[in-house]
């Protein structure tokens, strides 16, 4: 099975390096069908730069790249805040970056009818329960980017098992300065990156096979509580965050014109 080198990231003008000797992943049955963007979250990406005797932006993203490769949770590439991509597991491994879509759900294969949408296992913690409110008010954000859809696995061409598909993370700004978590040299990189995987892996780039964690699984990604009040809203990744549609769009250009 094919995967990007190295050499064919710096190739293509990006700076990147490889994290591959810490946890190891199984490998792919199949071609990965699509990417799922994450965001390790800034709790964890906080713990990495207080760390630092020296904080600055090159040196928290290789320390964010070593302490994420020895985690099971990881994508196949971490993309640090100065733009740096880091691979963490070569195209051709199968990494932990999602899980199986509602694996932890009282309620069993939630996803499998449109009931999913009464329950959230908000960003707080608590686990999975379910809201009492209407589904389509709290999951407005969702029906309204995939239209005529009721679930996520008839959306995405993983269905349920979003780990077929490339995770990549995008490292936080955790720094205090108080601008966006995301940079554009993530941006950037991103636009590169994706154009690449896709045209290297066969898939279109659009919506549906370039994703976000909320969208491939909105109950896990998309609620918060607030005022003791469950309300939707995507946070992994937020796109008062990330412009994710405007970098797909940009991807799929540079992939048509490659």
């Amino acid at each position: 099975m094919k995967s990007l080198s190295i050499q064919d990231l710096t190739n293509a003008g990006l700076k990147a390096t490889a994290f591959t000797g810490g946890y190891v992943n199984k490998a792919r049955t199949k071609s990965p069908t699509g990417i799922v963007f994450h965001t390790p979250g800034s709790t964890w990406a906080k713990g990495v730069w207080d760390k630092l005797p020296h904080k600055t932006p090159d040196q928290y993203d290789l320390a964010a790249g070593q302490a994420f490769d020895a985690r099971n949770y990881q994508p196949n590439y971490l993309i640090g805040v100065t733009g740096l991509v880091m691979q963490l597991a070569t195209d051709d491994l199968r990494t932990q970056h999602a899980g199986k879509l509602g694996a932890d759900s009282p309620a069993g294969d939630v996803y499998a009818t449109d009931a999913w949408a009464s329950w959230a296992s908000p960003s707080s913690g608590g686990g999975w329960r379910q809201h009492g409110r209407d589904p389509k008010a709290v999951y407005d954000w969702w029906f309204a980017a995939f239209p005529g859809h009721k679930t996520p696995v008839t959306v995405f061409p993983w269905k349920n098992m979003p780990n077929d598909a490339l995770g990549i993370d995008l490292l936080p700004v955790v720094d205090g300065s108080g601008g966006p978590q995301q940079t554009q040299a993530q941006f950037d990189a991103a636009v590169k990156l994706v154009s690449m995987l896709a045209k290297l892996h066969g898939f279109p780039c659009n919506k549906i096979t370039v994703t976000t964690h909320s969208m491939c699984s909105p109950v896990e990604r998309g609620t918060v509580v607030s005022s003791g009040k469950i309300i939707g809203t995507p946070w992994d990744l937020s796109p008062k965050q990330w412009r994710h549609d405007e970098m797909v769009a940009q991807a799929a250009a540079r992939l048509a014109n490659a």
